[in-house]
């Protein structure tokens, strides 16, 4: 008997290599639904139906996906964004009905996630890691914490408290003589003497703030899979280039990272798929980031490197156990183009 499973925000750069690694499963028939709200995206060749939906925050995006669940017979909702997992969280009696599951916790734990000042209140109340941070809620609390950590730092970064996607952040170092950006432009690196021209003016609209130590590259990514509390998967990998998480990983080993993913498991009484982002301070310690409220954007990488972290996720949603697979430890994963056909 197949499986039904939705995908959210199928636009995304790996969704069409997550589709082909999930047709291709050996351990279940699982069919895709995919939907996003461009109807230009190249999944929706890949999966067995696709639709359009409203945008993650629209009033009526849980309501029309409620609309497809009924008419696909999903099994399974499986948000994909920050804004849709919150959407359908805040509204998760209209998706789970007739069987269906969503594939997330409840809307007060990813609310936390999306907020970076409450997710570090909360993560240092569980005595987890985090950089060292100020919060501002008016513009001259910013330009205190700026000049306060200036005085210690040789850079630190500062970004909204809420925001998605590594969007909207400014860091500053004294070693710079003029802005540069990076990360296509949602990252822009400047001197301190362009504080007062660049970056209050713009985290002026997005209070409160964060500013925090900017800590060493690269970027790390840890998949975490899930079940009542208690890890099921943990995935550590390494970004090739930080502010590029699609351009590749590497696998690793580290007990370090193993017990840091299953005490946010524990701490935050986790089921389902979730991503967190750190990075490691001048010690070598590790500190959070932040802790996305869905699975990562490049889940596929850990999949090609041998993790069928889908496949576990509906063997969770299914009730069966978990086969031990092989470490990826010491693989790395790179991108490459690839091409389909399709009828005239």
């Amino acid at each position: 008997m197949s499986f039904t499973l939705l995908l959210t925000s199928a636009g995304g750069e790996l969704t069409p290599q997550v589709i082909r690694y999930i047709k291709a499963s050996e351990r279940h028939d699982i069919r895709v639904i995919a939907v996003d709200m461009r109807t230009d995206v190249p999944a929706r060749h890949l999966a067995d139906g696709f639709a359009t939906v409203p945008a993650g925050n629209a009033r009526d995006y849980a309501s029309r996906v409620a609309e497809i669940v009924r008419e696909e017979g999903v099994d399974l909702v499986l948000p994909c964004s920050d804004e849709e997992a919150l959407s359908l969280a805040r509204e998760r009696h209209l998706i789970e009905t007739d069987g269906c599951r969503l594939a997330c916790v409840d809307y007060e734990t990813l609310a936390i996630f999306s907020d970076k000042a409450r997710c570090y209140e909360a993560l240092a109340g569980m005595g987890l890691p985090v950089p060292r941070w100020r919060k501002a809620e008016t513009v001259e609390a910013l330009r205190q914490a700026i000049d306060a950590l200036l005085a210690e730092r040789s850079a630190l970064v500062a970004k909204p408290a809420v925001a998605r996607g590594g969007r909207n952040v400014f860091v500053i170092r004294k070693a710079l003589s003029e802005a540069r950006t990076r990360d296509g432009g949602r990252e822009l690196h400047l001197p301190p003497a362009q504080v007062e021209t660049h970056v209050l003016p713009a985290l002026a609209e997005q209070l409160p703030a964060i500013v925090m130590e900017r800590l060493r590259e690269p970027v790390h990514d840890l998949d975490m899979l899930a079940w009542q509390g208690r890890a099921s998967r943990i995935v550590p990998r390494r970004r090739v280039d930080s502010a590029a998480p699609n351009a590749g990983h590497l696998f690793l080993d580290s007990e370090v990272l193993y017990k840091l993913g299953a005490k946010l498991i524990e701490g935050f009484n986790l089921t389902w798929l979730y991503d967190c982002d750190l990075m490691f301070d001048d010690d070598g310690q590790p500190q959070i980031l932040e802790i996305n409220p869905r699975p990562s954007g490049s889940i596929a990488v850990s999949i090609c490197a041998g993790v069928p972290l889908i496949d576990d996720l509906v063997s969770l949603a299914k009730g069966e156990a978990l086969a031990d697979v092989p470490s990826p430890a010491g693989k790395i994963v790179l991108p490459y183009k690839a091409l389909m056909t399709l009828p005239a």
